[in-house]
């Protein structure tokens, strides 16, 4: 008989904790957001809503029980909020910290023979296309454009006398075996000075462009307008072929004559000049050395996170404190 009293008063006690955190709980729910809960189950069952201003009134009036004996108001007293700390943040916490725009490669993928057909209807009538020249894995074709009329070559100097017809000479100017010293002959003339525009393409097998160049040589003075355009032609080609938004940024830097050197997806860009006294450039565009670039490389990049800025140790540290601040040795000194 005890062992079973004790195991009904176990089940009792159980079942009693359970009820109070049941109740508990469902008085939580129904008084959450000011008995918003239980206005809906009110309502729901069509009983009047309640307000929590009429459970828990703000203001009691006060009641007399005895003569001169006068009970005080009962005030509902919300808690008093803190107020919120303010910190001083530096203000290159807030930089505006412009990350890599995206991952994407753009390939020169397309048919170098379209690219060539092109180059041919734009003023560069003479370039062919050449099967297996690239290390036999892939073609190429290539274009030479003379332009203007260039320089003609000086007229040549007269010859040299035959060494019979030349009288022997004496003093410094003859060798100990008393043998004429014969002058040299002139150099070769040069050859014609001609203002030119090369272009060179080269593709693989799979129909992808490996590079394409185009050099302006500005020999002359008088043929830089006609170097600039016809090489103009050549590059506005391309980029239409490829299908690259450029808004005539690259064409105008090129008329210009300004160098560029870009190296987005992928893709590496650029337009320099030669050294030299003379002013030849090229133009390049090929698929990128550099690999990939990643998100996090910015958050390692010194010049992107947190940079340092004119006002140096004033900005992270009080005046007073410069005062006695000393910049640590130098190792080994």
């Amino acid at each position: 008989m005890t062992s079973v009293k004790k195991g009904r008063s176990g089940r009792v006690f159980f079942a009693m904790a359970v009820l109070v955190v049941f109740t508990a709980i469902v008085g939580t729910v129904l008084g959450a957001n000011d008995l918003r809960n239980l206005n809906l189950v009110l309502a729901h069952f069509g009983y009047p809503t309640v307000k929590l201003e009429q459970l828990f009134p703000a203001d009691v009036t006060p009641s007399k029980t005895a003569p001169g004996l006068v009970i005080p108001a009962v005030r509902l007293v919300k808690g008093i909020r803190l107020p919120a700390p303010t910190i001083q943040v530096p203000r290159y916490a807030r930089a505006n910290l412009d990350g890599i725009p995206t991952t994407f490669v753009r390939a020169i993928r397309m048919d170098p023979r379209k690219l060539c057909d092109a180059l041919r209807t734009n003023g560069f009538p003479e370039i062919t296309w050449t099967a297996g020249a690239v290390n036999g894995r892939g073609s190429e074709c290539s274009s030479f454009l003379s332009i203007g009329k260039g320089v003609a070559a000086s007229a040549a100097p007269p010859p040299a006398l035959p060494i019979e017809n030349l009288e022997l000479r004496t003093g410094d100017d003859a060798d100990p075996d008393n043998e004429p010293l014969v002058d040299a002959p002139p150099d070769e003339p040069p050859p014609p000075q001609h203002s030119s525009v090369f272009v060179l393409l080269k593709g693989d097998l799979q129909g992808r462009v490996l590079s394409f160049r185009v050099k302006f040589n500005i020999e002359l003075e008088a043929d830089r307008a006609a170097v600039i355009a016809a090489g103009s032609r050549a590059v506005e080609s391309f980029l239409e072929q490829v299908h690259w938004q450029d808004d005539g940024e690259m064409l105008r830097q090129i008329a210009a004559l300004q160098e560029f050197d870009r190296d987005d997806f992928g893709s590496h860009i650029l337009f320099k000049r030669e050294m030299g006294d003379l002013p030849r450039f090229n133009f390049l565009a090929r698929q990128s050395d550099k690999p990939r670039r990643k998100i996090s490389d910015a958050f390692f990049d010194p010049f992107a996170w947190l940079p340092l800025s004119d006002a140096g140790l004033s900005l992270w540290m009080p005046k007073s404190a410069l005062h006695s601040f000393k910049l640590p040795p130098f190792p080994g000194q």
